[in-house]
């Protein structure tokens, strides 16, 4: 025989029960949002680089496996090319053009940072330019990484555009918070 004291417990628990998974659902579900949205790979295409989330990424079976999103690791810096073949290329051009389907959100088209190192440095842009963009006391801040540089390539991002900077090899000194253009 159940005593009013006993049933009123075990409602208790059975509604801290819901309340714990209902808790850890909406944790998961948070997770996994923010797995999607964070960026995974910066990837110079043609003349800048850009921002790629986990969730911009069109999934193909020819995706090359070292270009799979990594669940805990920071972003990875690769380039994209146009495909060899004409046809393909055209296309590609196409969806861009028309769709707004960027070649940075397709990693069938990844290729290494280093082996895009002589068309990086054609694009790189001179330090001076940023003077016209940013404002000297911006321009201090970042002097230590400037003094290390070369060059510097726009980064196009989802809030603000950066900067990063490079050395004469093409290899990435920091990404900075400058104004690439007006």
């Amino acid at each position: 025989e159940k005593t009013l004291g006993t049933v009123f417990r075990n409602l208790v628990e059975g509604a801290l029960l819901v309340i714990v998974v209902l808790q850890l659902a909406a944790l998961g579900y948070g997770v996994h949002t923010l797995a999607q949205g964070r960026p995974v790979w910066l990837v110079f295409v043609v003349d800048d680089v850009e921002v790629v989330r986990a969730v911009d990424v069109q999934p193909t079976s020819t995706m090359n496996p070292e270009h799979q999103p990594q669940w805990f690791a920071a972003p990875r810096w690769v380039s994209a090319w146009y495909s060899d073949d004409p046809k393909q290329a055209q296309k590609q051009k196409e969806q861009e053009m028309f769709y707004g389907d960027s070649l940075a959100s397709h990693p069938d088209s990844y290729r290494n940072w280093a082996a895009a190192k002589s068309k990086i440095l054609q694009k790189c842009r001179p330090l001076s330019q940023l003077q016209q963009y940013n404002s000297l006391e911006a321009l201090k801040a970042q002097q230590p990484f400037l003094q290390q540089s070369a060059c510097y390539l726009p980064v196009k991002g989802f809030a603000e555009d950066q900067v990063v900077l490079l050395d004469t090899q093409a290899r990435v000194i920091r990404l900075v918070r400058l104004n690439p253009w007006h």
